[in-house]
Order: structure tokens, then sequence, then C-alpha cells
């Protein structure tokens, strides 16, 4: 499976880089969408999305842990993806699940799809979305709360998420938690130093 998704994601890496016209590509969109949304646009890495998702595969051995499998399987189910970034989730979904249609939405998208069961919107979710009520089966959210707060996320995005959500459909989401649990002797030693240098910092900062 990973040798085929790397075949269909490398010809999709080219296609992009070597658009001139490809939103990736277009700094001037960059700099438009960055004042947009008050935060940067940063360029994607397709390398580092592509490790960031086997390295994910590798551990937890699934693309998902709802129970959907039966859905996607049967066929004519809608999935979306939350910041689908160069679709490295939605490609390896869509291959294994070729009955079902798979839904990419970012900020900036790939320009072409190269799987008739997948498809890219650009959009910003936090403007709203653009579906009608309960149209999807399965909604993905997968490293999104680096880039949205999670103030905009519980009082923008997840309401309209559950808005569009058909009746017994799932929504998954799966984000980091940044404090580390049941640290041993070397790990607590290496945040205690942390927090003692941030404490520092402003000290200081309050000092000047």
């Amino acid at each position: 499976m990973g040798n085929e998704v790397s075949v269909i994601l490398n010809i999709k890496k080219n296609r992009i880089l070597n658009d001139r016209d490809s939103n990736f590509n277009n700094q001037e969109y960059n700099k438009i969408l960055s004042s947009k949304t008050g935060f940067p646009v940063v360029d994607c890495e397709f390398e580092e999305e592509k490790l960031h998702h086997e390295f994910l595969l590798n551990i937890w051995s699934s693309n998902f842990f709802s129970p959907v499998e039966s859905i996607l399987k049967r066929g004519n189910a809608k999935v979306l993806d939350i910041g689908c970034g160069f679709g490295t989730w939605i490609y390896d979904m869509a291959k294994n699940y070729t009955l079902s249609n798979f839904i990419g939405i970012d900020i900036i998208i790939p320009k072409d799809a190269i799987l008739s069961n997948v498809s890219f919107v650009q959009a910003d979710v936090l403007e709203g979305l653009q579906y009608s009520d309960c149209s999807f089966d399965y909604i993905h959210v997968r490293d999104l709360l680096w880039y949205i707060t999670t103030k905009d996320a519980r009082s923008k995005l997840f309401p309209d998420l559950l808005r569009i959500l058909k009746p017994g459909g799932w929504i998954e989401s799966l984000e980091y938690d940044t404090e580390i649990m049941n640290p041993g002797p070397n790990t607590q030693l290496l945040i205690d130093i942390c927090n003692l240098f941030q404490y520092s910092c402003n000290f200081i900062v309050h000092l000047v």
C-alpha cells in the first residue's frame, strides 16, 4: 500500500510544484491569505507531510478509528477531510475505498485531483462550510489546532461540522496534546529546566 500511495503522491507533487499557476507557488496569493487569516501561510513540505502520514499509519495501523469501514466499502459514502494539505490521507483512503467519494478542503489546495473519487475545495473553514445540512457520512480532522485557535474550533468549526454531518455519521479528530503524561525522571528534569528557562525569560522581560 505504501509504495502505491507514494507513486500517486509523487505524481501529484510533480504536478503541483511544476505548475506555475498552482496556488502552492503563488506568492502573492499566499500574502493575501496570510493577511486575511492573521496567520502566516507556510509552503507545505510534501515529503514532510508524506512522512508524517506514514509515521502515524505505522503507529496506529489504520487511517481511522471510527466504525465507518462498512459504510466506506458499501459505496456512495461522502467523506470530508478538513485541512487536507497535499491530500496524503485522502489519496490513501480513496485508493482503498474506491466506491466512496472523498472531498478535501483547505485554504490552499492542489490544482487537480488524480483519482476519480477525489475532489478538492479551496476555502477557509472558519468562514462557514458551503454544504447543505446532513451532507457527509464521515468527517476527518487532523493536526488542525496548530493552525486555528481552540476558541474558533469550538465556536465556529465544530458546530458547522455537526450541521453538515448526516444522522448517525462520524466526526473524527486527531490532535496532539502538548502535555507530557507520566514522565520518567529524565523527562521530568527536562520539563523542569524548560519551565525554569521560560520563567527566567518572563522575569527578564518584566525587568526590562
